[in-house]
């Protein structure tokens, strides 16, 4: 019994399986095959390149220096398999920027960005320096000083108490904080006719009393309380200056100041017991398209007085900064031919004037915006980052892509 069902095993085996060494060839390799496509359907194409932004976390930089949040937003080119980048979330990505020599006063450093991705993933290009800017900042302790500012109006006395708090911590960066002398309020008594609690925002001064920017004050007010009394009937009124006209084409007024920019309006009643700010005459904007200060008068009720009656305007005017997308911007190779370029052109997004941008024609942008790639140094194909030339006063806000393929071509010397 036993052996006539060996014997139809045996039949069925020989009747199955290959009888000859090519048969037994193309099995294996459609075995093979098989198990290639499986891996194909899991794992996706396992050259499949994924670019991702993440946020970097600060490595060895001391407190007193810092670096804009902005900076600290990298992108990060990823390798592997479409289907494990599919799945791939940011939190599973670790990104440092590790800080080494630092500059004394601040400037550009050089930390090394490191990528941490979980096993399968792989960071092109691997750990790399990058270059951006770092600040030094100082902290100190100082009393907060008054300064009088004007006359008292006539026939007003006014007395200012002292500073609340009375002194405040500054921080800056490390040479505006090296010019500090003093730290004080700006009172000024030519717009106080009566009792009040200023609260005033503390400036910085250097020994020649120029303020200084950029400094940063905790707490950011100061509060002074002034004691007034008058004999007069004052209005303290906010002066808004009047423009008249249209900027040249492609500007506007990104701010204006006003010095000083409260003034007292001595007057009947019933001419300035309702007003709540005072204009001055029209200034005229045709035409212009550059920051300006002015003086001028101001325009106040029939028999009524401002004091004082000429104020400083500051107008600081800008251009329209838009962007505009260029694409099939060829890219050439410096030195000549004898490479292949892959891809041959890019996109660019350039940021500049809206007038400057709405001039650049095709023929203007082939002659005027310039893409280059280095050769390769030591080998026939390498990865190349651009080099792009522009015309003064545009900026590459986006590349795509930022590098190319270079391929030398057969026979090129």
């Amino acid at each position: 019994m036993k052996s006539s069902i060996l014997k139809r095993i045996s039949s069925f085996i020989r009747g199955t399986l290959p009888q000859d060494p090519l048969e037994w060839q193309i099995l294996v390799l459609s075995l093979i095959l098989g198990v290639m496509i499986q891996v194909q359907v899991t794992s996706g194409n396992p050259n499949y390149r994924e670019e991702r932004f993440l946020t970097a976390v600060v490595q060895n930089l001391p407190p007193d220096y810092k670096v804009d949040p902005a900076d600290l937003e990298v992108k990060v080119t990823l390798s592997g398999g479409r289907n494990r980048l599919a799945n791939l979330l940011n939190e599973d990505l670790e990104v440092f920027m590790n800080f080494g020599d630092l500059p004394e006063i601040g400037g550009q450093a050089h930390p090394i960005l490191i990528v941490r991705v979980p096993a399968g993933i792989e960071v092109v290009g691997g750990n790399r320096r990058i270059s951006l800017p770092v600040e030094r900042w100082i902290t100190r302790t100082m009393d907060v000083e008054k300064f009088h500012r004007e006359t008292k109006p006539e026939g007003v006395e006014v007395i200012s108490g002292s500073p609340d708090p009375p002194s405040l911590v500054v921080s800056g960066p490390y040479e505006a904080m090296s010019e500090l002398v003093n730290v004080e309020v700006e009172i000024n008594l030519g717009t106080i006719f009566q009792s009040e609690r200023l609260t005033l925002e503390p400036l910085g001064r250097d020994g020649n009393k120029r303020i200084i920017r950029g400094l940063l004050f905790e707490p950011s007010e100061v509060a002074v309380e002034v004691q007034a009394t008058t004999v007069l009937e004052h209005r303290v009124l906010t002066v808004v200056p009047e423009f008249s006209g249209s900027l040249a084409e492609g500007h506007y007024i990104r701010t204006f100041s006003v010095d000083p920019p409260r003034v007292i309006l001595v007057g009947a009643g019933k001419d300035v017991r309702d007003l709540i700010s005072l204009s001055t005459v029209p200034i005229a904007l045709v035409g212009r398209d550059e920051t300006f200060f002015v003086e001028i008068p101001l325009f106040p009720p029939r028999d009524s007085k401002a004091t004082p009656d000429v104020v400083t305007v500051a107008v600081e005017i800008a251009q329209i900064i838009e962007d505009v997308r260029l694409e099939g911007i060829p890219v050439y190779v410096r030195g000549g031919g004898g490479w292949h370029v892959e891809p041959s052109v890019i996109t660019l997004i350039l940021r500049g004037p809206v007038t400057q941008l709405s001039l650049l024609t095709p023929e203007q942008i082939l002659a005027d915006v310039r893409i280059e790639a280095l050769p390769c140094q030591e080998s026939t194909e390498c990865e190349q980052r651009l080099e792009i030339s522009l015309p003064d006063g545009l900026v590459v806000k986006e590349t795509f892509p930022e590098m190319v393929v270079l391929t030398k071509l057969s026979g090129a010397v």
